[in-house]
C-alpha cells in the first residue's frame, strides 16, 4: 500500500508575479517529488485577504502550518518532503 501524496496550500493572487514564480518552481520541483498543490485564490476572500494581506504567496504544508512566503523555501520543502 502506497502512501498519500502531501498536499500543500498555495495561497495566491491573479497578477502577482511571486506567485506565478512560486507555482513554476513547485512544478520543476514536481518532477522529481510526488505531491499535490491546491491553489487558493484569496482576492474575493476578506478573511483570507485579512489573515494574508501581502504576504503573498504563501505555502503551507499540513496542518496550516506555514512553510514559506514571498519566495519558495526550497530546503524547506525538501526536508519536508524527505521526512
Amino acid at each position: 500500500m502506497s502512501e498519500a501524496e502531501p498536499v500543500l496550500n498555495l495561497y495566491y493572487r491573479h497578477n502577482c508575479h511571486l506567485c506565478d514564480d512560486m507555482w513554476e518552481h513547485l512544478q520543476e520541483i514536481r518532477k522529481e517529488y510526488r505531491f499535490q498543490v491546491v491553489t487558493i485564490d484569496i482576492t474575493d476572500n476578506t478573511e483570507l485577504e485579512a489573515k494574508h494581506g501581502t504576504r503573498i504567496p504563501v505555502l503551507e504544508i499540513e496542518g496550516g502550518k506555514e512553510l514559506c512566503n514571498y519566495y519558495l523555501d526550497e530546503r524547506g520543502l525538501l526536508d519536508y518532503l524527505n521526512s
